[in-house]
């Protein structure tokens, strides 16, 4: 054991305060553990395309792993994907003034997918409260592509068609926000969480506001879901003071 040359040096200017000084324990060192989770996912971003710039949204789900470093300190990373997929077909009919059947067909496709990499830090002094509150704080990236299809027909032949689409490589976002936590075992919580992301490709005010609807460029995250943590911190024990030694005579 380990002891600071502070207390030595002070035990020794106290006499008979020897055993007493010797006997306090160090500090003992918090073994880091892995949490695992489920959240339903309601992410949005601005995501700026070669041609145009748009926000995605990604849900409804997200997976996190974590690292519990200290008992107020935890790296969190998550993976969210969305797959939106809308077909017409057909998506309108008529006639034309001549008694020809009009119709046509419509498609259009997106993919997105966002990976959060944030730390958790616990507002709450003690680790083991029920009732947990967060600050949020990192980066996230993501990325997007999107292709539409449309066509009109009379007759059910094809008279005019046009396609489009867009791919936008992955892109960084600083990430804040709130959270808050609530024990319902040793291993489970109940996590909900908050954040503002801000994608760091620069774009004027205009842009923000047309976009988004705030001159800033932000777009709101919101996630509910569960955690398990592997582990449970026990309980530290004081250690017993030893019994006072009798003078000898």
């Amino acid at each position: 054991m380990k002891i600071p040359l502070f207390t030595l040096l002070l035990c020794a200017g106290i006499p008979g305060q020897g055993p007493e000084c010797q006997a306090q324990p160090s500090t003992p060192s918090y073994t880091p553990r892995f949490s695992i989770g489920v959240q339903t996912a309601q992410n949005r971003y601005v995501v700026f395309y070669p041609t145009t710039v748009s926000t995605r949204s990604i849900k409804p789900w997200m997976v996190t792993a974590g690292v519990q470093f200290t008992p107020r300190f935890l790296l969190q990373v998550g993976y969210g994907y969305s797959h939106e997929e809308t077909v017409e077909d057909p998506s309108g009919t008529g006639t034309t003034l001549t008694g020809q059947q009009t119709s046509g067909v419509y498609r259009y496709a997106s993919r997105a997918w966002a990976v959060p990499l944030l730390t958790r830090y616990t507002l709450t002094r003690r680790p083991l409260s029920r009732v947990q509150f967060d600050l949020l704080s990192g980066a996230t990236l993501a990325a997007a592509r999107f292709s539409g299809y449309s066509d009109s027909r009379i007759d059910g032949q094809i008279i005019s068609s046009t396609s489009y689409g867009g791919r936008a490589t992955p892109q960084l976002y600083a990430t804040a926000g709130v959270g808050a936590r609530v024990w319902f075992g040793k291993h489970w919580h109940l996590v909900w969480d908050i954040t503002l992301n801000r994608n760091l490709h620069a774009s004027s005010r205009y842009t923000n506001l047309e976009t988004t609807g705030n001159r800033w460029g932000l777009t709101r995250s919101a996630n509910l879901g569960v955690q398990y943590r592997f582990g449970w911190p026990k309980k530290v024990q004081a250690a017993a003071r030893p019994a006072p030694q009798t003078p000898a005579q």
